[in-house]
């Protein structure tokens, strides 16, 4: 059987050499360009997934700092950075 590279969902940390034998055990056929192109798009998701994140966290911290700063409060203002 063939695999599509685009079938595939190889984690990031995984022995190449030991991962293209397993699958000829079990009659897959892949190369290394299948398997880091595969990588390449999980590392992709992954960052894409991240910097979503990040930005959903500052937009909440903005909220936070807003609420902060219209309210008669004591508190001091937030550093996003320092988080």
């Amino acid at each position: 059987q063939m695999a599509n590279a685009y079938q595939l969902r190889v984690p990031l940390d995984v022995n190449i050499e030991k991962l293209i034998e397993l699958a000829c055990r079990y009659k897959y056929y892949f190369d290394k360009s299948d398997i880091v192109t595969s990588q390449c798009k999980h590392l992709h998701s992954f960052w894409m997934f991240e910097m979503e994140n990040s930005f959903v966290a500052r937009r909440y911290l903005a909220r936070i700092q807003l609420q902060i700063n219209q309210g008669p409060s004591t508190l001091k203002g937030i550093d996003y950075y320092s988080y």
